[in-house]
């Protein structure tokens, strides 16, 4: 199998289902080249260079989240292309390279050496563009091969709406669907996606000064060593936010809750004070119509380390910012071992077994509530959920402590 596949579009976005046709082609193709379109007639979202660092960054995502279900023990619920995929990277971590590209992808790939132009078959028109292909591929004396998968063949994956385009991505961004659309993207990119979309909500003010504040905001939270505390969950908290009030009906503090959501991870070095910590930053990006004291009330109720009768004091607006700093916890296990596998990552540096001990402590202080949520909306959704996601990660960490007493 020393075949050279060439898979070449803009793409907008890097979603799961490029990585499925990767997967699939890397099943007849020894390497693949996953060619960025540098000039395309429409306008990206992102420059060439932030798309070709997306793709690179979903496949650092990927293998990181991979190496974690393995060292969870969960590796067996992963999905099929999934594993063919990681079992190939594990193997050659070359055998994937990203370069711009520009004019016709065909006299592209054919100047690569491909010996196979990787086509997805959501295209429309893709009979023309065959036809197309062909005739310059003759023109030029080519012996390249065209290669389509189509989304049967996507590996096993039982819910083929996980493979929705670049376009339905930032559909469901642009109508605040954080939490859907992360399903479809790797995190860094949904990290990126998230600092393009919040925009929208932070800059009420629509001057210089709010800017260049987002800006440092998203500087902060997208640093390197960030992992999981990242734009992305702030997306996620605004997501089920939007949720919660079309649901209940009833009015808020809306105006100095979405700042506390967006400061309320300023800090965030693994210590007991982050919170607070975090608070005293809060001047640096505050917009003059809002009250700081206000919002250092709602981000203090994200402190989950606080004690029973603190939390039973706390008023709406602060209990709605503690259940949706939470939410995550009774996502669907999927996405809740994501979350565990970001966290994991934050504190690298520890050691697995010092982590494992340090992680069941902190989970069990959760288990040990009478209540996780404060708010019945997130209660009734999200209890039952979080306890037994919770539940078993904590078995896996004690499972992990056992062998290693081996």
């Amino acid at each position: 199998m020393e075949k050279t596949g060439f898979y070449a579009n803009i793409f907008d976005l890097w979603t799961i289902k490029e990585m499925a046709v990767v997967a699939e082609a890397l099943n007849i193709c020894r390497h693949i080249i996953i060619a960025v379109n540098a000039c395309p007639e429409k306008e990206p979202l992102f420059s060439t260079e932030e798309r070709i660092k997306m793709i690179k960054s979903s496949f650092s995502d990927f293998i990181r989240l991979q190496t974690f279900l393995r060292q969870a023990g969960v590796f067996g619920e992963e999905k099929s292309f999934f594993r063919r995929l990681y079992g190939k990277l594990s193997a050659d971590p070359n055998c994937i390279s990203v370069v711009p590209y520009r004019g016709e992808e065909i006299l592209a790939a054919i100047n690569a050496g491909a010996d196979m132009l990787i086509r997805d078959s959501r295209y429309d028109d893709q009979i023309v563009v065959s036809y197309h292909n062909q005739q310059i591929a003759r023109h030029y004396g080519s012996p390249i091969q065209q290669v389509y998968y189509p989304l049967e063949r996507y590996s096993g994956m039982p819910d083929p709406i996980r493979y929705v385009t670049a376009q339905k991505v930032l559909s469901l961004c642009s109508n605040n669907l954080f939490s859907l659309a992360a399903l479809y993207v790797m995190p860094s990119t949904m990290d990126k996606l998230a600092a393009k979309y919040l925009y929208n909500l932070w800059n009420t003010e629509k001057n210089i000064d709010s800017d260049y504040r987002y800006h440092l905001l998203v500087k902060r939270y997208n640093a390197p060593g960030r992992v999981y505390h990242t734009m992305s969950h702030l997306a996620y908290m605004v997501d089920w936010l939007y949720v919660y009030a079309t649901q209940e009906k009833h009015g808020f503090d809306q105006k100095h809750l979405l700042p506390g959501i967006f400061m309320h991870d300023l800090i965030n070095e693994g210590k007991s004070d982050d919170v607070k910590k975090s608070v005293e930053l809060i001047g640096q990006y505050c917009n003059a119509a809002c009250d700081p004291k206000i919002i250092s009330r709602y981000i203090l109720a994200t402190d989950h380390e606080m004690n029973e009768a603190d939390r039973e004091k706390m008023q709406l607006e602060e209990r709605l910012i503690h259940d949706l700093d939470l939410a995550v916890l009774g996502d669907s296990y999927d996405v809740y071992l994501q979350y565990a596998a970001g966290i994991r990552e934050e504190y690298i540096h520890i050691s697995e077994k010092t982590y494992a001990q340090r992680r069941i402590t902190v989970l069990q202080m959760f288990i040990e509530r009478e209540n996780i949520f404060l708010l019945p909306f997130f209660r009734t959704r999200m209890e039952s959920a979080a306890r037994a996601n919770i539940n078993r990660e904590i078995q896996m960490w004690k499972q992990l402590l056992t062998e290693e007493k081996k």
